[in-house]
């Protein structure tokens, strides 16, 4: 693949992550509810962490990083947290 696409697709990836992130934190301060707010910190978290791994696997393709950074990112997708309790 073209180094250059490489490049523009790696910095898409980082800074969509990055943007999802801080999405969910702002999310996090404005929501009312508890449930709610524990919603929007774990869906936008492993989703910006889902896209800042396949930035870094995007970056770093053809290296051990790059295929380091596929499989976490295809861990964290398979083990995302399932919480069940109370909220307080």
């Amino acid at each position: 693949m073209n180094p250059d696409l490489l490049g523009w697709l790696s910095a898409a990836l980082l800074l969509l992550g990055g943007f999802v992130g801080l999405i969910g934190a702002i999310g996090v301060l404005r929501l009312p509810d508890c449930y709610t707010r524990m919603h929007s910190a774990s869906k936008a978290g492993a989703l910006g962490a889902a896209l800042v791994l396949a930035g870094v696997a995007a970056a770093s393709s053809g290296s051990t990083i790059g295929t380091t950074g596929r499989w976490r990112s295809q861990g964290l997708i398979r083990t995302r947290a399932r919480r069940r309790g109370r909220c307080r």
